[in-house]
């Protein structure tokens, strides 16, 4: 194993629980049609790191999904564990809100275009069967969670 991440817990300016993340098992397709890989829960190998060269600095908003990408390029083994690994911070000035719709869709845009050869339109991604797949299963591990089962 090269790379790991797992679940998020989403918290509250005031750290109130407000949500979570359940990730169904690593999918490599997955990964090069949309980046839902928690940053704030991957881990990696410095071997990796170093093979790849570390973030690309002409990254503002998608540095995360880019390096994770040049990972699985590299050939590393990526593979999500099944634990809660981290919360994520929900507040009105973070990067996520603030850059998504300027910087941030068009740094998406080119890692599409370098990975499917295209840009993909919003409609298109939505209703591709491998994401809504990838989503089923996303919400049958929180209902398992809910249940008090686990799940893989």
């Amino acid at each position: 194993m090269d790379v790991l991440y797992g679940h998020r817990i989403l918290v509250d300016e005031k750290s109130h629980e407000i949500g979570r993340w359940f990730l169904p098992r690593h999918d490599d397709e997955i990964l090069r049609l949309n980046d839902f890989v928690p940053q704030e829960t991957l881990f990696w190998r410095r071997r990796i790191w170093d093979k790849v060269g570390g973030l690309d600095p002409s990254f503002k908003f998608a540095l995360d999904w880019d390096l994770l990408l040049r990972f699985q390029a590299a050939g590393a083994k990526i593979v999500r564990v099944p634990y809660f690994l981290a919360c994520f911070r929900i507040h009105a000035a973070q990067k996520t809100s603030a850059a998504l719709h300027d910087v941030g869709q068009k740094e998406i845009d080119f890692l599409r275009i370098r990975t499917q050869g295209r840009e993909i339109p919003p409609a298109e991604l939505e209703s591709d069967p491998r994401l809504i797949r990838y989503l089923r299963r996303s919400a049958f591990i929180e209902f398992l969670w809910k249940l008090g089962l686990s799940a893989p």
